[in-house]
């Protein structure tokens, strides 16, 4: 279970598979931010629904919830919070490509 560092305590917001955490090392790491993080945000597409986006960032914002775990960090946007909450991150690669995933616990 990964753990938000953010103000004043830490809470439990987000699982991280082994393969994400070194996806996400290795994408970062290549990057012109090798010290950075991986950023999940959303996109809104109408009133009632959004787009999670992953971008690399060179620094948490202000808000942000900053995950680590397995030398990965992640940097989850308050408006993908809820989104994010209590879920797994897992990556994988299909058809040569590299896909990350976000599923329930327990899936």
């Amino acid at each position: 279970m990964l753990r938000r560092y953010h103000g004043k305590g830490v809470i439990s917001v987000l699982t991280i598979t082994r393969a994400a955490a070194e996806a996400i090392k290795r994408i970062v790491s290549s990057s012109s931010v090798p010290e950075g993080g991986l950023k999940i945000s959303t996109t809104p597409e109408d009133e009632k629904s959004a787009t999670l986006s992953l971008s690399v960032a060179g620094a948490p914002d202000e808000a942000d919830r900053v995950v680590e775990e397995r030398g990965s960090r992640v940097f989850v946007d308050q408006s993908a919070a809820s989104y994010v909450e209590g879920k797994v991150l897992d990556a994988q690669i299909e058809s040569g490509q590299l896909r990350f995933s976000l599923e329930e616990h327990g899936a």
